[in-house]
């Protein structure tokens, strides 16, 4: 049913804990797993700058990724660079690239106040995406 799944983390507590979901769902059904990872930018003059406000996240998709094959799940991480505010797309053209037949995802992560008044990035996946969305 689910052959390959879009897991997209932030470095949030609640993707770190989607994961086990994540690992659990792809172990029944034998499904291969892509950790996404987008790091957000301002575009400003002399270059672009990082946005996220967590700099230990450098690494969270080769992290969960890496604890997914442990569990004996064929799971492979993608980390990217984009524009602010685009992540919610990305997270589908990305699910989309991968022929994912589901996207994951926790349900709350780091976007904060801007989070709330604009809208979370989970909300906005599930508005645009055409693919089934799991929140965990």
């Amino acid at each position: 049913m689910f052959s390959k799944i879009l897991f997209a983390v932030d470095g949030s507590s609640d993707s770190k804990k989607a994961a086990k979901t994540v690992a659990e769902l792809a172990g029944a059904l034998g499904s291969e797993v892509l950790v996404f990872h987008l790091r957000e930018m301002l575009a400003v003059t002399g270059g672009p700058v990082d946005v996220n406000v967590n700099e230990d996240d450098a690494d969270v998709a080769s992290d969960i990724a890496a604890i997914l094959v442990e569990r004996g799940v064929t799971a492979t991480s993608l980390r990217r660079r984009e524009y602010y505010r685009r992540t919610p797309v990305e997270i589908v053209v990305q699910a989309h690239e991968f022929e994912a037949d589901l996207i994951v995802m926790g349900s709350h992560g780091l976007s904060g106040l801007p989070g709330i008044l604009l809208g979370s990035v989970t909300t906005k996946v599930l508005h645009l995406s055409d693919l089934p969305v799991l929140v965990v």
